[in-house]
């Protein structure tokens, strides 16, 4: 299945770029150890061939703080949820999925972040929404940018 799911995620990604240059994709998850919907999540990202750093908020102080300062700015509300990942397309930080999703939704999330330019897609269960603030890009760049594990291609 994960040679499947990784030559899919190239065609739709290659596709959306309209580019011939090679696409890259890695995660950062900001989890729980004993989430199960975190523990779904990176088997998921694992059989679609997508590197992934996974952050445990539960027992890593400054995961926490990350994570705590991330979801704020860029989710906002009352409660927190996990898992909070980002994704990174070629280097850059372009989508951030709140909960756990299946491969054909992170596929169709990553195919519209790559056609469109700008911007990081916040993806929250069924809202989505575009962050184009400078300083809030900034802030997510700054703050996953020594985590990303060594993209895939």
């Amino acid at each position: 299945m994960a040679p499947r799911a990784a030559a899919l995620l190239a065609i739709v990604l290659a596709a959306a770029c309209a580019s011939a240059a090679p696409v890259s994709v890695c995660a950062v998850e900001y989890g729980l150890s004993t989430c199960p919907h975190c523990v779904h999540l990176k088997e998921v990202l694992g059989r679609m061939g997508i590197p992934l750093a996974f952050l445990d908020v539960g027992s890593d102080r400054n995961a926490s703080e990350e994570y705590t300062r991330l979801y704020s700015a860029l989710v906002g509300g009352q409660y927190y949820y996990v898992p909070f990942t980002v994704f990174l397309v070629n280097g850059t930080p372009r989508l951030v999925a709140v909960g756990a999703m299946e491969a054909p939704t992170i596929v169709e999330l990553l195919a519209t972040v790559a056609a469109n330019r700008t911007g990081v897609l916040v993806s929250t269960g069924d809202a989505r929404r575009w962050v184009t603030d400078a300083s809030l890009i900034q802030l997510l760049n700054a703050t996953v940018a020594g985590r990303a594990p060594p993209p895939a291609l």
